[in-house]
């Protein structure tokens, strides 16, 4: 069903409220209520300006001083009119004079003496150099964070809000402007995380014609996660990667790239409807229009955004600065990771040191022989390896070819990447090419394949299918996984356990845990991965919020996002993470139950499997028997979730006989070690019974 008909079938009969209305007959469709909400008679003309009064003008200006902290004879409104010291209105015989020009200049020196340290400017324009290489931002504490800049201005003119009131101290002479009240009308009063869901429930067409209505909107129209979310809707997997996720369906439509989806859908909206031509078809076919001697137009060429000057908005100059920000060196100067060289660390010493206690420790020399060391980073031996198939990344499924040409021209605050569980089904030349590490060999969950194989006779197969980021932002999970698809079935009969990622620089996985309670290894083929672990006992990191049964967790949107704001306050927090770079040859081991934010460095191949063995069996056990555990449960369909923990226990006693019983008798002996030392303790600091205490 095309998007026109998915808004038609839920939208009310037409009620007009002003003869306007009612000559157009518009419908109770997002683009209808544009119409309302903006009280103009035709979106492409410019938005209807609001008349206001002069005590509304006033008020709203002596309001405006109040919030910056403007003195009221520097105050200015967003508008024409220009307010007199104590916020009185100009009269038209009455102006305001001007200052002699060194009075100005000394006023200006003394401004931008108190301004200096205190506020800071991002001048992004294209000629400023030193704006681009060095920008300041202000940090939550006393001190200041200095980033860099990899690429110039933000390609639609958006500058931070901040930006305005510093102009407003720097010339009080020039009346405040921002583009984006004068062009939204009635709409800005909505703040922009609003402003942009609204826009973003409209087809493309709408969409379109909402962005000619004015230069704000034109902004707003333009923000790329509208248009990905239009790609990854109506395109699939069909498209090829342009200049940008707009541009990309624009050339999709008109089938310059990817399958010829305007036609395609042009003739299924027209079956759909009755005849009636569907939004996708009339799209495509208004961008493929003819000359007018009948003759097909060339190629479409980019047209790049144009630039709205003095539009001024935090929420959408931030995605555009987490793009551009060049990775400050001190995010990966920080390395406490336990390393153990592979050549004197057994797999006893591993299970006794690391696995057992539930401590991280990157593991150098343990892959060397791997063939996947050397051919993966061959893109034509992947490409034969692939033999054409997809692979999920994201919320679509692409090719291997398709993928690169995205990871090779992408910018986005939130880049996609392969995360795919059934790798070894598609492509088991890549399977061969690598061996699971000794240490961690024992995976206790393949006793459910075991069971499939003995009790059902079924084939064993390869890990089910998987799942993206939790929030549904695309990005994979470095080693676990999120909500999507756990109504999908497991074809082994057991949870997903193993992937293949691929990664271009600033993709990764936000803030998890492990799912199932199990633990994980990370193999890294090519590139490098900063990780970021916090200890299961201490909480959610900061800038996360998660509920008390671990189903939901809120986090900012990406990760760049997350080190820009909450990096600096967890190290000086009174936890102490764990942080290091694991790079390409070494493996990355995450206890059950660690939170953990993984972040590719630059492009970077990865193979992760997550496993259970005898130091988390009875951990995964009690996470199994949660009264909850059929929403928690991940990597298995619905019907499989039902009853996991006793099929688990009895394939366990059926192929694994008296590991369980020897598991619970290890546990209470250290229980019971751990409470006479605790009981020892706590009498040698008993000076009422006549003992002693220490002195530290």
């Amino acid at each position: 069903m095309t998007a026109k008909a998915r808004s038609a079938a839920h939208s009310p009969p037409v009620v007009s409220a002003s003869p306007a209305f009612a000559s157009s007959a518009l419908e109770w469709t997002p683009l209808g209520l544009f119409h309302r909400f903006l009280g103009a008679a035709s979106l492409p003309r410019r938005i209807h300006r609001f008349r206001r009064s002069r005590y509304s003008v006033a008020r709203t200006a002596l309001r405006t001083s109040r919030k910056r902290r403007v003195p009221p004879s520097q105050a200015a409104v967003v508008g024409e009119d220009t307010l007199l010291p104590g916020g009185a209105l100009p009269s038209n015989d009455r102006q305001p004079q001007p200052q002699p020009e060194q009075h100005q200049e000394q006023q200006e020196q003394q401004r931008r003496r108190r301004s200096e340290g205190r506020r800071v400017r991002f001048d992004l324009g294209e000629d400023d150099d030193e704006a681009k290489t060095n920008s300041t931002l202000p940090d939550s504490g006393s001190s200041r964070q200095r980033f860099g800049l990899e690429r110039g201005g933000h390609p639609l003119g958006v500058q931070p809000l901040g930006n305005l009131f510093l102009r407003a101290d720097q010339n009080p002479s020039k009346p405040l402007r921002n583009a984006r009240d004068a062009g939204l009308g009635a709409l800005r009063r909505l703040p922009d995380p609003i402003l942009l869901d609204i826009v973003g429930r409209l087809p493309a067409a709408s969409l379109c014609h909402v962005g000619m209505a004015s230069r704000a909107l034109h902004v707003v129209a333009h923000q790329e996660e509208l248009w990905r979310a239009l790609v990854v809707e109506d395109a699939g997997g069909a498209f090829r990667w342009e200049a940008s996720w707009r541009w990309t369906y624009v050339k999709w439509r008109t089938g310059e790239g990817g399958k010829g989806a305007g036609e395609a859908e042009g003739k299924e909206g027209k079956e759909g409807e009755g005849g009636e031509e569907g939004e996708a078809g009339r799209v495509g076919k208004g961008l493929k229009r003819k000359t007018k001697h009948g003759e097909e137009r060339g190629a479409l060429q980019y047209q790049p955004p144009l630039k709205v000057p003095d539009f001024y908005s935090d929420f959408f100059f931030q995605s555009w600065l987490c793009t551009s920000l060049a990775l400050p060196p001190a995010w990966t100067a920080h390395d406490n990771i336990p390393r153990a060289a592979a050549a004197s660390l057994s797999p006893a010493d591993f299970a006794a040191r690391f696995e057992r206690p539930g401590r991280p420790v990157i593991i150098t020399g343990a892959i060397d022989h791997w063939p996947a060391l050397s051919r993966w980073r061959d893109r034509e031996y992947l490409l034969a390896a692939a033999g054409g198939n997809t692979f999920a990344c994201g919320p679509v499924d692409l090719s291997l070819e398709q993928y690169w040409r995205y990871a090779n021209g992408v910018q986005e605050e939130r880049p996609l990447y392969v995360f795919d569980p059934r790798f070894g089904e598609k492509a088991p030349a890549l399977v061969a090419d690598y061996e699971v590490p000794e240490y961690f060999r024992e995976d206790l969950f393949q006793v459910l394949e075991e069971g499939r194989e003995g009790g059902e006779g079924g084939e064993g197969g390869e890990a089910g299918a998987g799942e993206r980021s939790a929030g549904g932002t695309g990005q994979g999970e470095e080693c676990g996984e999120g909500e999507e698809g756990q109504g999908k079935e497991s074809p082994s009969g057991r949870p997903d356990f193993r992937w293949l990622i691929m990664g271009p620089a600033r993709s990764g996985s936000s803030w998890h845990i492990d799912p199932n309670s199990t633990c994980a290894w990370n193999a890294v083929i090519t590139g490098s991965k900063k990780w970021i672990l916090f200890p299961p006992n201490d909480g959610p990191p900061p800038g996360v919020r998660a509920s008390p049964d671990g189903a939901d967790v809120a986090a900012p949107v990406s990760i760049t996002e997350w080190f820009m704001n909450y990096y600096e306050a967890m190290r000086r927090g009174p936890v102490t993470a764990y942080e290091g770079v694991c790079r390409a040859g070494e493996v990355m081991f995450v206890p059950h139950g660690w939170w953990h934010i993984v972040l590719n460095l630059e492009e970077s191949i990865a193979v992760t499997q997550n496993y259970v063995s005898r130091a988390n069996l009875l951990d995964v056990l009690q996470f199994l028997q949660k009264p909850n555990a059929r929403v928690l449960v991940s990597g298995m369909g619905e019907g499989q979730r039902e009853g996991l923990h006793q099929h688990f226990r009895e394939c366990l006693e059926r192929h694994r006989p008296g590991l369980l019983e020897a598991e619970q008798r290890s546990q209470e002996e250290r229980e019971r070690r751990r409470k006479q030392k605790a009981a020892f303790w706590e009498q040698a600091a008993d000076v009422g019974d006549g003992g002693f205490r220490f002195g530290f």
